[in-house]
């Protein structure tokens, strides 16, 4: 798998922006919001480094609106996350544009960085074209060959321990039902070429093998 290196990619990204403040430490401070709690999947490491191979992609293809303000919405949209809690992406939001502020960004900045974050709650019908590309991002590891798919359920599965085998089964069931109903599954074409029907593999895949679990 490429690697990518976040640290490179934020300096680039705070001087493209013109951020005031001390980069590093900005960076840092995100960093640091990744590991709380402690997180299987939704990290730093994790799932922003590999959604970052996707992201520059489609901007060196010239297929984001507005690149810099895309990768500003990736790096902070599970800023905020707590497994128990149902609103982290709205909490990830805000922080974002508190954050985008203090840093001297302007307020159609914060407020549209916002607005990408909380379009990966896969509710609302993402509309403009950086709105796909973060939902479509956000879904890529469902199309992942099947050894890293293994291990994103695993991973997920980690994060949920909170909750008991019977009811984490059957939510796990009723949301993975809800992805493969969706036509396309995802919203561009960059993302319908690489991964739809290899998604569609693993999440019927999925759904089979926690059907027949024991709980």
């Amino acid at each position: 798998m490429e690697k990518i290196d976040l640290l490179e990619e934020w300096m680039n990204w705070w001087n493209n922006v013109g951020a005031i403040g001390d980069p590093v430490k900005s960076y840092n401070e995100i960093v640091n919001l990744y590991s709380i709690p402690k997180r299987a999947y939704h990290n730093w490491e994790g799932h922003i480094a590999r959604g970052y191979i996707d992201l520059k992609e489609v901007i060196n293809l010239g297929l984001a609106e507005h690149p810099n303000r895309l990768k500003y919405s990736w790096d902070l949209h599970d800023c905020k996350y707590y497994p128990e809690r149902h609103n982290n992406e709205e909490q990830s939001a805000a922080y974002a544009y508190r954050f985008a502020l203090d840093r001297g960004l302007s307020v159609e900045f914060a407020g549209e960085s916002k607005k990408l974050i909380v379009i990966t709650k896969h509710i609302e019908v993402p509309k403009t074209i950086d709105e796909k590309i973060m939902v479509d991002i956000d879904l890529a590891v469902l199309g992942y060959p099947f050894p890293e798919f293994n291990q994103y359920r695993k991973d997920i599965r980690e994060e949920y321990s909170f909750v008991s085998p019977p009811l984490y089964k059957e939510g796990r069931i009723a949301l993975l039902q809800r992805f493969l109903g969706k036509k396309p599954l995802y919203q561009t074409d960059y993302f319908r070429n690489k991964y739809e029907a290899k998604a569609r593999d693993n999440l019927k895949r999925a759904i089979e093998d926690l059907k027949k679990e024991k709980t």
